[in-house]
Order: C-alpha cells, then structure tokens, then sequence
C-alpha cells in the first residue's frame, strides 16, 4: 500500500506524463475491450442449447464444385439408423423459409421452420408454455400445429399467454398453436416460428435422394468423441457411396461442431480485427514502456540514494513494478469507459454489417478481460524498466556527470518495434483497402441505379399450379408498369445476390451422356420478358423473352455467357435444345433462343456460376422478386407498388422490400467492416508510432544537449544537426518497416480468405505504405531535429 500511495503521488506531480500515458493505454486498451465484447458476441456467445458441444452439422457434397450441400429426406434417414446410431444418440432435420401469416391483422411475412418433431429434444431447446409437436403430427396431413418464437409470440401477440391452443394462418392454412419457445431458444436466430416438416412418401423413397434441401444436426452419443465420429462417418459414407450413390462418384459427407458452424462466415472478419486491435495494443505499450524509460533516466538518482540507504535490486524493480501498474489500471479504466462509449456505435455497426451477431455489450466477463489487459499491459511496458534498473550501476549514479546511452538504445528498439507492428497493421489495412476497391470495381452484369425490388410468395392453398400463378403475375407486372415514374417492370424467381438460391444438372440434345458428376451445371431462373431490360442485362446474341413464350408456346430457354462458353465453346448456340428432366421420352426439350451477359448470383468475388433462364409464363414459380426501374428516387415507388398487389389479392404481404444498390451493399457488408475497423486501428497505430518516434528523440535531443552544442561549437551548422537527429530517426523507421514487412506478410498469408484480387506481398501497397510511414517517422523527427539546433554552444560548454 505505500508503494500504491507513494505510486499515485508520482503520477500527481507528474500531470503530463500521467495524462499522456493514461490516454495513450486508454486507447489500447479501450480498443480490445470493445472487440473482446465482440469476439464474445459473434464466436463465444453462450448457444440455447442443451450441452451444445455434443451438437454436429452433417451434410453431404460433391467436390470440388460444390463441397456442401444440403441433405436429402432419405440420407437423414441414413444418420438415424441402426449403424449410425453407434455414433449419433439422435438427429433432427429442417428447413428454413417464409410464410404468409394471414387474419387478425396486416397480412406479414414470417419465417417458418420446417423441422421434424425431433428437432426439440435433439437440440435441447427449452419451451416457456405449451408443448412442441409430436411425431404424430410430424405427419402429412390436413391438421397442422406451430409453435411460436417468443420475439414473435411477443410482437404479434402482445404476449398473450391465451394465445396457446387459438389458431392462426399460414400460407392460408390453419395452424393451431401449441408452445411458446422460450426467449433465448430461437434456432435459427430468424426464426419466428416452428412447423412439423411431414415428409411424403416420395420424399422418403430412393427418388428422393435426388432431393437436397435439408440441414441435419446431430447429438453425439455417449461417449463418442468428434475425432471418433468423424472417422465413424467417413466408414459409413463408403458404405452410403456403395449402396445409393455409386452414380455420383464425387458424392461425399461431412460434419463439423455446430458451434463453429454457426460462426464459419462471422470469424474471419472478427479475428482479423482481434488482431489488428491486439497489434495497437503492443504499440501502445512500446509507447508508454518508452515514455517510462525517458522518465527513469531523471529519477537515476533518486533510485541510486534508495539503494544507499539499503533497497535491494529487488525491492527497487517492485516499486516500479507498482507503480506501472497503478499506471496500467488507471488506463484500463479510462479504457472501459473509452469502450462503454463506444459500444452503441460498434453496435450499429454491427447490425448494419453482422445482422446475425447480437449485439456487443459489456458485462463481468468483458470487464474482467479489461482488468486482465490492464495488468498484462503494465506488465509488457512496466518490466523493460524494471529490468533496465536490473542491469544498472546504481553507486555510479550519484555521481552527477555519469551518462549512459544504454535506455536511448533501449528506446530505439523499442520505437523500431512499435513502427514494426504498426506497419503490419497498415498493410493489413492497405492490402484489405485494395481487395475492396477490386471487388467493388467488379461488374456485376447487371445495373443498380433507380431500381426498388419486392418479393411476393404465393401461397399453395390458393395458388396450387403454375397456371395460376403465371394469371396472378401477368396481371400485377402491367399494373406496375403503369405506376408513374416507372420505366420497367421484370421479374425473377431468384434475384441476384439475394437469398434465394436454385441449380441443378441438365441435359444437351444429340451429346452423349457425361459421365456422372460430370454433368453441365447452372443456375436456374424463371424470368418475365421485362426483367433483362429492368436489371440492365444485356442480350448478346439472339432474342429476349416475349409474348410468343406464352405457357402453351414451345418451351425456349436463355443461357448466360459463362454457360455458353463452358458448354458449347466455338459451337453455335442458338438453336440448340437442352433438358431438366433426363432425355427419355417424356422430357421436356428447350430451345435456346438467347444469349445475355453473365450476372455474379452469389456474390461479387464469386465467379458466375452460369444460369439457364425460362419464361415465367412456362414455369411460373410461387415465390418471384420484382424488379422497377424507376425514373427517380427507388424508394418512392413502394407504397404504389405495395397498393397495386393488395388492390390484385388484399391477403398477399409484400416483402424483403429494397433498393437495388442497397442489396449490392449488404452483399459487401463482411468486407466493409474488416476494411474499416482495420483502417481505423491502422491509424491509430500509426499516430502511435510517430508519437512515439518524437519521443524518444526528443529525449536523446535532451541527453545529447552538451555534446550538440560542442559540435556547433566547433562549426557544425544548423543543417547539419537536423541532418544528422532526423537520419537516426530514419535508421530506426527503416529497421521498423523491414521488421515490419515480414510480421504484415505471414499476417497477411494467414488472413488471404479476405483478400480479392491481390496478393498478400502486394509491391505497390508495401511501397506506398512504407512511404507513408516513413513520412510519419520523418514528420515526427523534424520537431526534435529543429530544437537541436536552438542548443546554445555558450550554455553547453558553460554546463
């Protein structure tokens, strides 16, 4: 307690050097306490599972083209019977999509999960009221239950207990409501409610392996390990392979903790800037370390009448100890309070780019870590002082004129360090900079300006076929087309860089079977004859749609580029006639009629897969997005839109409502937080490094004052002193950016998943920004550089 006390009294006397280093860990530790509650947030959040350790995601894949996939009703099957009941004590299957909920209020799109009755119990979910569905009614048939989210249960219901055993629509049919889930058991986080899946008898047969649309998760069984149900697998997918799937050489399984598959597209982002806001961290400790060594060389003396009177080594390095650490948590203090601030704005952030991340927020665990950064960062920048005072002569001390240049090598190595791991950090920022400006410079084969999207789900019950589906939408797309403003009106099944997602195999006339898994492969669309001109799809060869591919009109077809030149390269196109349904007799044969550019469905940085398209009126899907070209402001146009459906079907929700370029934004959102949260801590290291490279040559300026002033003395001019502060300078950022180059590169090898279209040794972006270090570096050394030359040589040899 008297070295706290006696501590505290230092940094009281010593207000600069207090404020400076208690900002300085602030900022430092500030910064990871913030991402801490985010890295807890997004990977270590607590799931609402029972034992979720024990909880595995199997799916099956065909590599390399396709190494995931979903699972098929009969090889859920496979996962529940007897021989991989050795491995599994049970499993669960689901699907996710949309509803409409209809009566008691404004028709709204919910998202309903289809699970079986043994998705409860297999994960542990907890149920607040009620009960969950049984296998009976895990059956098809006319009656039907739900079990509702609480958000949902909450919002829609005001929270109703009453609302148990009362039934409500979905998709216009009658679903009675029998549980409540409880409020932290919501798996999928989106989901508002849970409905039985009730597969049909097709789904279970052999043909239904051709069917892959399920997600699988699945309990360990007692006593098995994950390496040994990993191994366990792989015997039974031999097995699988032999039996079902010997057509389909590449088919595969494969299985991962369901926790680390829950945060599989979140953690690159959220380690990457971990690592950034760790390496600021060390810069801010090289930074307050130096400050204490210039501080320590003025107290020399008072340490050496300490150790006269009878302090050991070892009593003296506790008292620095002490005293940095008192440092330490007073920064961290600040730093908690720095993070508590700026938690509402990492929080928007996070929603705006991480919407399946709750929210980052402190709490005990998170202030704990603050603590611990606290004492491990005094314990980083306190211990080089300490040990200095270690390796000191203490008796030679008292004597006034004694000079070491042993704590100004010290503090150089130290700043080397600091301009080191700062210029890791820019290069981070700089090589992530450049990948988004690559993919944002990508084209994406479609045009994004004045156009608003909407998506529509028809409901089966009333919409049970095609043909009425294509009525409802020959209907709506000229009733919007008519809006004022309105350009053009088109519409798809699946949009561009959107949710939805549809492929499969197809067939070419005349060409002799592939052998299989080796079948030509795309996308498939339904789209109206106004969608290529409302996205801005360009035709290159051929025809667009129009009202000759009516519903009775022979089938036609239209390929993208990347299908044309992976299946018919230097080959003529049109005219050439492919299949979905095999090529026996009853197959459905399509003309190519049309040729149009390559659009990026998945994403920007995903190469065109290739897309098949089909007139809407010859297969007329129940779920379509909407697309306007507005002559002004997108947004305007949807209430209009929004009125031209109800005034159609009143009972129909419009929804997933938004702009073109707002869709094309989002699909960037993992890109742009990495990009930014890096930049930001780029810079504050950066600022750190150039504090930190004033500081210690404003202190060899202060310990080589005699020495300056002797040499201009003896005719050294003003020039030649700057020359001569700023070039030790220069040698200490040169050593940084070398040390440094090597640090960014290994970071940058490890972090390549986020890298598009540059290496991780990009030259110009390790030339520009070395650059622009060494001008910091040079920048901060002029100041010291230029109060060398006010040394007066009376005063020097005087001294």
């Amino acid at each position: 307690m008297q070295d706290v006390r006696y501590a505290l009294r230092l940094l009281v006397r010593a207000p600069g050097f207090a404020l400076v280093s208690i900002l300085t860990l602030a900022l430092g530790i500030g910064a990871n306490t913030a991402i801490y509650s985010l890295v807890r947030s997004a990977l270590f959040a607590p799931l609402p599972f029972a034992d979720p350790d024990r909880l595995v995601v199997i799916w099956h894949g065909y590599p390399p083209a396709l190494p995931r996939s979903a699972v098929s009703v009969p090889g859920y099957h496979d996962v529940l019977e007897a021989p991989a009941r050795a491995l599994f004590h049970d499993a669960a299957a689901f699907t996710t999509a949309s509803q409409n909920l209809t009566g008691g209020g404004e028709p709204e799109r919910v998202v309903v999960v289809r699970a079986t009755h043994s998705f409860q119990s297999t994960l542990g979910l907890p149920v607040a009221m009620g009960r969950w569905f049984t296998a009976e009614e895990d059956a098809p048939g006319d009656a039907s239950v739900v079990v509702l989210s609480d958000g949902f249960w909450r919002r829609r219901f005001g929270g109703d207990p009453r609302v148990v055993g009362q039934s409500i629509r979905l998709n216009d049919r009658a679903h009675v409501v029998v549980g409540v889930m409880a409020a932290a058991a919501a798996f999928p986080k989106s989901a508002d409610a849970w409905v039985p899946i009730a597969f049909t008898p097709a789904q279970r047969g052999p043909a239904g392996r051709a069917n892959e649309f399920l997600d699988v998760v699945a309990r360990l069984a007692p006593g098995v390990t994950l390496p040994q149900a990993r191994e366990g697998l792989q015997r039974l997918t031999t097995t699988w392979k032999r039996q079902y799937y010997a057509d389909s050489p590449r088919w595969t399984t494969g299985m991962q903790p369901l926790r680390a598959d829950l945060v599989r597209d979140t953690q690159p982002v959220v380690v990457a800037v971990a690592g950034a806001v760790g390496l600021v961290l060390l810069v801010a400790c090289a930074n307050v370390a130096n400050m204490l060594l210039a501080r320590g060389s003025h107290r020399r003396r008072e340490l050496a009448v300490r150790a006269a009177v009878g302090a050991s080594r070892s009593r003296l390095m506790r008292q620095l100890l002490v005293e940095t650490a008192t440092l330490g948590i007073a920064g961290g203090a600040a730093g908690v309070a720095l993070a508590a601030a700026s938690l509402p704005l990492l929080g928007r952030a996070v929603a705006w780019t991480l919407p399946q991340v709750d929210a980052p927020h402190l709490d005990v665990a998170v202030l704990g870590a603050a603590l611990a950064l606290s004492l491990a960062s005094s314990a980083m920048f306190g211990s080089i002082p300490a040990w200095q005072v270690s390796r000191t002569d203490l008796r030679s001390a008292l004597n006034e004129d004694t000079r070491t240049g042993s704590g100004r090598r010290t503090g150089r190595l130290l700043v080397a360090a600091e301009l080191a791991l700062a210029f890791a950090v820019l290069v981070g920022a700089g090589l992530l900079t450049r990948s988004f400006a690559r993919v944002t410079g990508v084209d994406p084969g479609f045009r994004v300006d004045d156009r608003l999207t909407l998506r529509l789900a028809l409901p089966a019950a009333r919409y049970p076929d095609s043909p009425r589906r294509a009525a409802f939408y020959a209907t709506l797309l000229p009733r919007l087309a008519a809006l004022p403003g309105v350009r053009a009106v088109g519409a798809v099944s699946e949009l561009p860089l959107g949710p939805l997602a549809n492929m499969g195999t197809f067939d070419i006339e005349r060409r002799a079977a592939p052998r299989a898994g080796d079948e030509p492969h795309a996308d498939w669309r339904s789209a109206s004859p106004g969608y290529f001109g409302a996205m801005g799809v360009e035709l290159v060869a051929g025809r667009l749609f129009d009202d000759r591919d009516g519903a009775t009109a022979p089938r036609v077809a239209i390929v993208d580029e990347a299908v044309a030149s992976k299946v018919w390269p230097g080959d003529r196109v049109l005219g050439q006639r492919v299949s979905l349904d095999g090529t026996g007799a009853g197959a459905t044969w399509r003309e190519v009629v049309g040729v149009v550019r390559a659009v990026h469905h998945d994403a920007l940085d995903a190469p065109p897969r290739g897309t098949l398209y089909f007139p809407l009126a010859q297969r007329a899907t129940a779920s379509l997005f909407v697309v306007m070209h507005m002559a002004g402001d997108a947004r305007s146009a949807a209430a209009f839109a929004r009125d031209a459906v109800r005034g159609i079907d009143p009972a129909l929700p419009v929804f997933d409502t938004r702009t073109l370029a707002d869709r094309l934004g989002d699909s960037l959102g993992r890109r742009r937080a990495a990009t930014w949260s890096i930049t930001v801590f780029a810079l504050l290291a950066l600022a750190l490094s150039g504090v930190g490279v004033y500081g210690v040559l404003a202190y060899d300026v202060s310990q080589r004052r005699r020495e300056l002033g002797i040499r201009m003395a003896l005719g050294a001019d003003r020039r030649a002193v700057v020359r001569m502060v700023m070039g030790s300078g220069l040698r200490m950022s040169i050593g940084g950016v070398i040390s440094g180059a090597a640090i960014a590169f290994a970071l940058a090898r490890l972090a390549g998943g986020l890298l598009f279209g540059v290496a991780p040794f990009d030259p110009l972006t390790y030339t520009l920004l070395s650059i622009v270090l060494l001008g910091v570096a040079a920048a901060a050394a002029y100041v010291p550089a230029r109060r060398a030359t006010a040394v007066s040589p009376i005063e020097s040899l005087r001294s």
